[in-house]
């Protein structure tokens, strides 16, 4: 029988299979602040103004009534008689009459852009702004009310669609990152460019393999980043728009608040600006048939994952209209067929689905799982290694489940060209370094970009050693005496001096032994300032040749002293090169052990991973277990 928690697991699995999609719902928006309106207290006002003289004429008559020392609730009451007025007319038609009272349809847009909360900028400040049911809010809006909705935007969902008109979607996705790849995209298209023409004008047969070495890697980086571009989300605010790409679109199904500088109109509706009558939802499916057909044809090939909604929600029970032959059973199919709709519900209390309901979800294949139970929680505190401080709070509850969800997700592409694009940086870095000094004056000019260098050094963690990126390096090397020598006087140039030659010593994969004159590397110990950070550099280089070297002694003497140098930090890298070394001695069964004891952080895990791959699996039949 599959349980409540093998349909989390369900949701998981299709998510990192690019299997499922998000419709995210008016709910949702109250996890960033309660001004935000329910459906309820949208059509609060709307229904007060059409029904006012039979709500007030009631009051009187139930007021007049009163025996003597009653006392009667007015806000309770109108609320009660709203309320009844709403249930009985319905959510749709309340918007058609209060349209129709009104004679115009911007009535309405007017309408919804006083309810929902805008942002409001004042210097480095953001507030939301809204007026609902009488009462006028401003609230600052911070970045920690965004987190849930970061937290969503960032699962590798195929689109995420949204029946709200606010732009919370909007605001908490950073398109800064999309807007550095476009920015690089450029880069490379005018450097592929000035390449072609260096090819064409070279003349030696070194120079024309180490350009086309770089055009290589650089229409590799080029295609890397288009690719990551089309992952980078997109906002739709018009069908038109869908043409651009498939996946990795916030798809805005009913309108967006407009801004002062936008044209009024809705997807080629110059009429109207918000989906939100029973005719703007009955002609759905043919004025907008764009965005119908993208869902249905979505639904034949993924799920739904529905977020923010309750199982009575009008665009809840709209959309699922719009795709009602894609997702009703067919004749025959079984009750246990793969669901296509899961309907999150963070109903605290909820009550059992009435016989009509439960009807509807099973024959539109909707599954209802309700995050808020006790066991789901268990299971999710447990996959997640977290344990939320109130049991009884929506927005922990949800953010607990987007967790689990991000739980192993696959690497994210546009993350992955973020670093493509700091690896060209820290390229190009080198390559602007002029390592033909003509005086000393000039070290100081030379090694100016070295901090930068340092700084994007954790982006090359495996470094070519490509002539065509290695050349400026192995000169650097070459000349290091020279650097030493002219920043001798000069401190902080020569730290400048010295951690460059570093990082050229562990680009190239070299030590002193193999790279620099023995006079050049006791020049390098002699003008060692008093840096600890330079100086346990030194040492570990050091450390390395004696490991090559095989060299116990010296090993374990150097080990010992740079244990005693460690202050925060540098245990990882320590027990590394002992690893190394068992390595390098042949020394499996140690090696072996301190494999098994070393719990390494990022980026060391990786190098663990590297060498204990070489090791059989337990149960393996393989020489030398």
């Amino acid at each position: 029988m599959t349980t409540k928690i093998d349909y989390i697991k369900n949701i998981k699995l299709k998510i990192d299979n690019q299997r499922m999609s998000v419709l995210v719902g008016a709910g949702f928006s109250k996890n960033v602040s309660p001004i935000f309106p329910s459906w309820w207290q949208l059509l609060y006002d709307m229904t007060l103004y059409l029904y006012k003289a039979e709500i007030d004429e009631a009051y009187e008559d139930t007021l007049s009534k009163l025996t003597a020392g009653s006392v009667l609730d007015t806000t309770k009451f109108y609320e009660n008689k709203v309320g009844y007025y709403i249930t009985k007319i319905g959510y749709l038609d309340i918007v058609s009459e209060f349209i129709a009272r009104k004679g115009y349809q911007e009535a309405i847009s007017a309408y919804i852009e006083e309810k929902t909360p805008k942002i409001i900028r004042s210097g480095k400040s953001r507030f939301l702004v809204n007026s609902i049911t009488g009462v006028e809010n401003r609230v600052v809006l911070t970045d920690a009310m965004l987190a849930l909705h970061r937290s969503l935007l960032y699962l590798p969902w195929n689109n995420i669609y949204t029946t709200n008109y606010d732009e919370m979607l909007e605001e908490a996705y950073d398109a800064t990152t999309m807007k550095i790849i476009e920015k690089e995209i450029r880069v490379i298209q005018a450097e592929i460019e000035n390449l072609l023409e260096e090819q064409k004008a070279a003349t030696e047969e070194i120079g024309r393999k180490s350009i086309i070495k770089r055009l290589e890697d650089k229409e590799r980086d080029y295609s890397l980043l288009l690719s990551a571009l089309t992952e980078c989300l997109s906002v739709v605010t018009d069908s038109s728009q869908l043409g651009l790409k498939r996946n990795k679109n916030i798809i805005k199904l009913h309108g967006t608040i407009r801004k002062k500088e936008d044209a009024y109109g809705f997807d080629g509706d110059n009429r109207k600006q918000y989906v939100i009558a029973r005719e703007d939802y009955e002609s759905y499916p043919a004025k907008h048939e764009a965005f119908t057909q993208l869902m249905r044809i979505s639904l034949l090939q993924e799920s739904y994952c529905l977020i923010g909604f309750s199982g009575v929600d009008t665009n809840f029970i709209g959309w699922i209209k719009w795709v009602r032959d894609i997702v009703e059973r067919g004749k025959g199919a079984k009750p246990t067929a793969d669901y296509k709709i899961y309907f999150i519900d963070v109903s605290l209390n909820p009550n059992p689905l009435d016989a009509d309901k439960e009807l509807f979800f099973e024959n539109h294949r909707v599954l209802q799982l309700q995050i808020m139970e006790g066991a789901i929680i268990d299971f999710l505190e447990a996959e997640t290694s977290t344990v939320v401080v109130d049991r009884n709070a929506p927005r922990e509850v949800l953010g607990l489940f987007f967790k689990y969800l991000a739980k192993s997700t696959p690497i994210s592409l546009p993350n992955a060209a973020i670093e493509v694009i700091h690896q060209n940086k820290y390229r190009k870095l080198w390559d602007k370094l002029d390592l033909l000094p003509t005086s000393k004056a000039d070290v100081k000019d030379i090694f100016k970009i070295v901090k930068d260098i340092a700084k994007l050094k954790s982006h090359n963690r495996i470094p070519s050693v490509h002539f065509a990126y290695a050349n400026n390096k192995i000169k650097l090397l070459a000349w290091a005496g020279v650097f030493i020598e002219g920043a001798a006087q000069d401190e902080a140039v020569l730290k400048d001096v010295l951690k460059s030659i570093f990082i050229a010593l562990s680009d190239t994969f070299l030590t002193f032994r193999f790279s620099l004159e023995k006079a050049t590397e006791d020049s390098i110990y002699a003008n060692l300032p008093d840096d600890r950070e330079l100086r346990l550099c030194f040492d570990f280089f050091k450390l390395r040749e004696c490991t090559l070297a095989v060299n116990r002694t010296s090993f374990e003497s150097l080990h010992e002293a740079i244990r005693a140098k460690l202050i925060n930090g540098g245990e990882d890298a320590l027990t590394y090169e002992s690893i190394l070394y068992s390595a390098f001695s042949f020394d499996f069964r140690t090696l072996k052990e301190q494999l098994s004891d070393w719990r390494p952080t990022f980026p060391l895990a990786s190098e663990k991973s590297r060498i204990t791959v070489f090791f059989p699996r337990r149960g393996s039949n393989s020489a030398g277990q």
